[in-house]
């Protein structure tokens, strides 16, 4: 990214940059589907899942490597997260096989479709410091039919309206028909 006429680079945090990256690639996949030049789809035999391959590479202040995630494309969630060192991921290109890495594995929603929704809460709380009891019991009528609140979002006061009430996300993990 540039900054100001001079063109200094402004180094993001690895995080970020890997998130950024994985997002441009997402938008660019959305907009080939909306103009008609996606690649079709491959049929799918039992226990195959379409997904998504990010590779990024990030640096920070504990180092640099290689962040490899594999994202289903139903539930838009990361099921499986690997990172591997500069070193590694150079070792593993160049043929030497098994390399240590570490994986994080998390296909608890692969297969499902995601789905979100926005209601309106009556909260009268304070924000700060937060009552996660209280707010637990003013989100109970709408966590039902596997519905999940987005934390935080009675704690934050720009979903406030001018009702009294927060805008609250929902989200949930459901069977793909």
């Amino acid at each position: 990214m540039k900054e100001g006429p001079d063109k200094r680079e402004m180094k993001l945090p690895a995080w970020a940059q890997h998130e950024l990256n994985r997002l441009r690639s997402n938008l660019r996949l959305a907009k080939e589907e909306l103009e008609g030049k996606a690649e079709p789809e491959q049929p799918l035999r039992d226990g195959e899942l379409h997904a998504l391959l990010s590779i990024s590479h990030w640096s920070g202040n504990s180092g640099r490597g290689w962040s490899i995630d594999i994202e289903d494309k139903l539930s838009g969630t990361c099921v499986v997260d690997v990172t591997i060192s500069d070193e590694e991921f150079a070792a593993a290109l160049g043929s030497l096989g098994a390399r240590p890495c570490v994986m994080r594995l998390t296909p608890k929603h692969a297969g499902k479709r995601g789905e979100n929704k926005r209601e309106r809460v009556p909260w009268d709380g304070r924000a700060y410091p937060r009552d996660e009891a209280a707010e637990r019991v003013a989100l109970a009528p709408f966590e039902v039919d596997g519905w999940t609140a987005r934390d935080g979002d009675l704690a934050n006061s720009h979903n406030r309206n001018s009702d009294g009430t927060y805008n609250v996300v929902f989200y949930r993990y459901v069977e793909d028909e």
